[in-house]
């Protein structure tokens, strides 16, 4: 491993190229070498939080700005180890040279796919959450770990589907999964009171136990307000 870090900040750096240059060059893949390299560490952390959460975590946008802005530093070292007439030839010629700018280079890509992720990641788990309880407002709970933008999306995702679900005269919700029992038995789960059907009206008082049409038992499953038995 040392002779390659010698072999990669060795040759025209070497030879009366940029001192600068050959600095940087050096310490970048002496810490790639020792896995010490100073980058990525906030970009992965946002990754990981999304792992550990049973859902999503709260938004993180002091991290996402943090590898915002290393992004912008590694830019700025970029610019700083390729002077301005650097043609493309002398920098394939100039091995330590072109191994900093690639390995800052893929630092800066690792960012930006790990903020899409972060992001990608969330907004799936919205629109999940959409389809899984069909609320159109969030609860306390979900609404928390949202951004302001996150916020926005849900509303505008919830405006949509229902815009969709209206002109096609059909509820999109229902029936998730191909049913088996057009009746099915249910327990309520908490106290939610009276329910009118298209054949009459439901009390539903905690742990009581009735017999449903599917269409109607379907959207109180998704709200927890029911469970099927």
């Amino acid at each position: 491993m040392a002779s390659a870090t010698a072999a990669a900040t060795a040759g025209p750096l070497g030879r009366g190229g940029s001192a600068a240059a050959a600095g940087v060059a050096a310490a970048a893949v002496a810490a790639v070498a020792t896995g010490a390299f100073p980058y990525g560490v906030r970009a992965r952390k946002l990754i990981d939080d999304l792992k550990r959460s049973d859902w999503i975590p709260p938004y993180d946008a002091e991290g996402v700005l943090a590898v915002l802005d290393e992004c912008d530093e590694l830019h700025d070292e970029i610019r700083a180890v390729s002077p301005p007439d650097q043609n493309a030839d002398a920098l394939k010629s100039d091995f330590g040279l072109l191994s900093t700018v690639l390995t800052l280079h893929h630092a800066v890509a690792r960012n930006k796919r790990c903020l899409l992720a972060y992001h990608q990641h969330r907004l799936e788990a919205l629109q999940a959450l959409y389809w899984d309880t069909g609320k159109p407002v969030l609860d306390r709970a979900h609404a928390e770990k949202l951004s302001e933008a996150e916020m926005d999306f849900y509303g505008e995702y919830q405006t949509l589907m229902s815009q969709f679900a209206h002109d096609a005269d059909m509820d999109l919700l229902l029936h998730m999964d191909p049913p088996k029992d057009l009746v099915v038995e249910v327990r309520a789960l908490c106290d939610y009171g009276e329910v009118v059907t298209e054949f009459g009206s439901v009390l539903l008082t905690k742990d009581a136990t009735h017999f449903m049409r599917r269409v109607d038992a379907e959207p109180l499953i998704r709200q927890n307000v029911l469970e099927q038995i």
